[in-house]
């Protein structure tokens, strides 16, 4: 296992990083190892929302975001390693696209008998050697426990105010009128990172999409497989779930994204009505082990997918410009679980010395 270093070699920096998902999480883990203590300060919990809430499909050689996705795949590997007396649900998948169609297909899958709906076409999109997983809370607060081990902190508020003076940021502010010292604020606010355009009126907007997900214990063995699905069930409902399988026997199913209004507090996210029972109308017409004459949904929830207003798909990660000390990390869409520690890596770079050398920040820089 990696080793931090020694307390006579920490660095002095004070870092304050707004937001306990998956990449303020990442960023307090890679800068821990460097020797920096930062302060994670959090609303809700950790893993609140996208980051608790997701599926946790880790892909190389997908997305738009090339290098950073094949290096954070990398990472993946590397933490599981590193951090291998922690479960958080790691392991290699098959990763299969399926057509079915209940109205016409005849067909059978080859990938397992759970899989005992029409099938029309079915491929391989992943092996074991390009795409894995993890459970996304349980990864999160495995990271921040680490970097915690080694001096980071936790702080649950609501973050008010980002302080400036002469140019560059001093410290954060939160609800219970205390202001925390800070030579560096990272903002990994998710969805939620558009209001810290308040403090730097200079940046992108970012915005959230709606995503519902289901979980379900279904009563048969079910393989490392991961399903990128379109269903057409009986009554000619269309639908493309995400269907994981994870290693404690769970079923995780995700899709029906609608455009809805982000909710001012986190908590207050909640399912649209008839979504999550939509989701395992379809998945359930693809596996009947999944149907809700033969398992009951455990968990409905939905959580707000990042997105940058600048509809390029990429994330901002770097310096926030016209304000020293300020960065942001945010707009990760769906892929913010696998990006998380490229994303985390490539911060504590910058932070700590100046430039990042592991890959090119250019295409996600918050200033283009």
């Amino acid at each position: 296992p990696r080793r931090a270093m020694d307390d006579s070699k920490r660095n002095e920096k004070s870092v304050v990083i707004c937001g306990g998902g998956v990449i303020g999480c990442a960023t307090a883990y890679y800068l821990s190892l460097k020797g920096v203590n930062a302060t994670v300060i959090e609303r809700v919990q950790v893993a609140a929302c996208a980051s608790g809430k997701a599926g946790g499909f880790l892909a190389a050689d997908w997305g738009s975001v090339g290098s950073l996705g094949a290096k954070s795949f990398a990472l993946h590997a590397q933490i599981a390693e590193d951090l291998s007396s922690v479960d958080f649900g790691y392991r290699r998948v098959e990763t299969i696209s399926i057509s079915s169609n209940a109205v016409g297909a005849k067909g059978k899958s080859s990938k397992g008998d759970w899989i005992d709906g029409p099938v029309q076409s079915e491929s391989v999109l992943g092996t074991p050697e390009t795409t894995a997983q993890v459970h996304p809370r349980l990864f999160t607060k495995a990271i921040l426990e680490s970097a915690i081990s080694r001096g980071a902190s936790l702080k649950i508020a609501n973050v008010v105010d980002v302080v400036i003076e002469n140019g560059a940021v001093t410290g954060v502010r939160t609800d219970d009128g205390t202001t925390t010292p800070a030579d560096v604020v990272v903002i990994a606010m998710g969805p939620w990172s558009g209001i810290a355009r308040k403090w730097f009126p200079q940046m992108t907007n970012v915005t959230g999409r709606k995503a519902h997900s289901i979980t379900i214990r279904p009563n048969c063995p079910i393989p490392a497989q991961v399903l990128f699905t379109h269903i057409v069930t009986k009554t000619r409902f269309t639908a493309d779930p995400e269907i994981y399988c994870r290693p404690d026997g769970e079923v995780y199913v995700c899709g029906m994204s609608t455009r809805s209004k982000l909710p001012e507090n986190p908590a207050d996210v909640k399912p649209s009505e008839g979504q999550c029972q939509k989701l395992q109308e379809v998945s359930g017409s693809l596996c009947s082990c999944l149907s809700a004459e033969n398992a009951k949904i455990e968990v409905e929830q939905a959580c707000f997918l990042p997105q940058v207003e600048d509809f390029s798909g990429q994330p901002m990660i770097g310096k926030i410009p016209g304000v020293s000390g300020a960065y942001l990390a945010a707009g990760h869409t769906c892929w913010g679980i696998l990006n998380a520690p490229a994303t985390g890596l490539a911060l504590s770079e910058l932070i700590v010395d100046g430039k990042c050398s592991t890959f090119d920040l250019r295409p996600f820089d918050p200033s283009r």
